[in-house]
């Protein structure tokens, strides 16, 4: 059964797909989010132990030799550096299909509710970029997923928890796109023809940098 809905500390993000969906893995698009936490993060354990009393109650109902291929699945991943050390952090993903269909067979497309730090409900979302910080409203439910080992034919149970993400409030904002934060120096200053063939490309550029991120 589903938890109640409860609200995340606030906390950096990535991957970040919340004004519009994610349509990569799963044509019906989903909206994304990625919380990093210090790994001694009290939440951290919170969901831990969520997960591990999951795997637990699955556990009771099987038999001995089923237990041994029923595996806790941790609802948090480990994040690494760019030389793949561990840097003490880890991250949390949050995630919510963005359509659903109702028994009559018609489609209901949702739309993520994002709010500003002062509560505001946005009816334009931003472009939420890497390192902005969230608040994100969730519900989790448990699950036990049978599986196949595709070298050994083994069967197995995975047992964790699901995270589903209900809403979105930007604390700091970090919008991708945008102003790539540049100041005045000085230096070269380009003539108005270079100005007038650069305006395109460069907005074009950091475009490009920010969608390649995601």
């Amino acid at each position: 059964m589903a938890t109640k809905n409860r609200i995340s500390p606030k906390a950096p993000s990535i991957y970040n797909f919340l004004n519009k969906p994610k349509t990569k893995y799963k044509k019906e698009g989903t909206y994304d989010s990625t919380l990093i936490f210090d790994g001694g993060h009290p939440f951290i354990q919170e969901l831990r132990d969520e997960a591990k009393a999951s795997h637990e109650e699955h556990m009771k109902g099987l038999k001995p030799a089923e237990r041994k291929t029923c595996y806790y699945v941790d609802p948090v991943s480990t994040v690494k550096d760019e030389e793949g050390n561990e840097t003490g952090q880890v991250s949390v993903h949050f995630k919510s299909n963005a359509q659903f269909t109702k028994k009559t067979g018609e489609i209901i497309q949702i739309q993520m509710k994002v709010y500003d730090a002062k509560k505001n409900l946005l009816k334009s979302v931003p472009n939420i970029g890497n390192g902005s910080v969230l608040k994100i409203a969730f519900n989790t439910k448990p699950y036990a997923m049978a599986g196949e080992d595709r070298r050994t034919k083994e069967k197995f149970t995975d047992c964790g928890i699901s995270i589903f993400m209900n809403a979105v409030q930007i604390i700091d904002l970090i919008e991708y796109g945008g102003d790539p934060g540049f100041g005045e120096e000085d230096g070269y200053e380009a003539d108005q023809d270079a100005l007038n063939g650069a305006d395109a490309s460069a907005e074009t550029l950091v475009d490009g940098d920010a969608q390649s991120e995601f």
